[in-house]
């Protein structure tokens, strides 16, 4: 929990200590399931970072656990996020076998929500594949368990806009628009400015299409407005990380200072004890010296 508050906080170097920190005690304790999980939140540090190979490299060690201890949720989960370092690869046949597998695996779990999330993954490259018939068929069926269950706003959104581009690869403008608009209508209901983005350059490039000038540059306007809001985040989420970095490093200073302050007056304590010290025994040599020369001069004047 630490790791990912320090990861948040764009305090990524610290995160990484922290998560490597709570491996070697999962390993030391022999909790399979902790180190497995463990290697995991590593590996997507690792991915997000641009270290792929070393992402890797981690997330083979915590599938393979996985698979010792019998978790089909996490095997499941980490051939997800291995397909998406696939996908940045334009490995797409990859891809879709490890997607497939993890499809198999939830499908056995029942996950609802995870099998419907993979449906749309893999629709995804295909579409990236440009093979829109097997990509329209898979975002479909994702779509209608998404209906079924009531998923997520965002991934239902998300959905109707991959749809909505087949659509208006395949020149089906009439459906693509009524999926743009299906697309839209929710993003504009939950306020998720990415997805207004998305949505909006959607119907603008289907009223283009379609000669309808005002609508397109209505749609245009709108998605302008909302690259430059997502740019104003991204900007403002740059500044709290660094806020958070330069509060760290300052009670860092401030910390450090204080541990030589306190240094300081425990070295000058020291001193003044050991003069103190000092003083004292002279003072038991002068006093044991005095007594001896009193004891002489008594016994010579007897």
């Amino acid at each position: 929990q630490k790791g990912n508050i320090l990861y948040y906080q764009g305090n990524v170097s610290q995160a990484i200590d922290c998560f490597h920190r709570a491996l070697k005690i999962a390993e030391k304790a022999d909790k399979k399931h902790n180190v497995a999980y463990g290697l995991q939140n590593l590996a997507a540090i690792y991915a997000v970072q641009g270290y792929e190979e070393k992402a890797m490299d981690y997330y083979e060690k915590s599938i393979q656990l996985h698979r010792e201890l019998g978790n089909k949720d996490g095997v499941a989960l980490v051939l997800n996020n291995i397909a998406y370092y696939y996908i940045n690869g334009k490995e797409y046949v990859k891809a879709l076998e490890v997607l497939e597998e993890s499809l198999v695996l939830e499908e056995e779990l029942k996950d609802s929500i995870d099998i419907s999330n993979l449906l749309s993954n893999i629709g995804y490259v295909y579409k990236l594949q440009k093979d829109f018939d097997k990509a329209l068929n898979y975002f479909k069926r994702a779509v209608d368990l998404q209906q079924i269950i009531g998923a997520d706003k965002i991934a239902v959104s998300t959905t109707y806009k991959n749809i909505g581009d087949i659509m208006w690869e395949q020149k089906e403008y009439e459906e693509a628009i009524s999926y743009g608009e299906k697309s839209m209508t929710i993003a504009l209901e939950i306020g998720v400015p990415n997805l207004i983005k998305n949505s909006s350059e959607l119907l603008t490039r289907v009223y283009k299409a379609q000669g309808r000038g005002m609508e397109a540059l209505k749609m245009s306007e709108l998605f302008h407005e909302m690259k430059d809001s997502l740019k104003n985040e991204g900007t403002q989420k740059a500044t709290a990380e660094q806020l958070a970095q330069y509060k760290y490093e300052k009670q860092k200073a401030i910390d450090d200072e204080r541990n030589k302050h306190i240094l300081a007056i425990e070295k000058q304590t020291r001193e003044k004890q050991n003069v103190i010290i000092l003083a004292i025994l002279v003072g038991l040599v002068m006093l044991l010296l005095f007594l001896v020369f009193t004891y002489k001069k008594l016994k010579e004047t007897k």
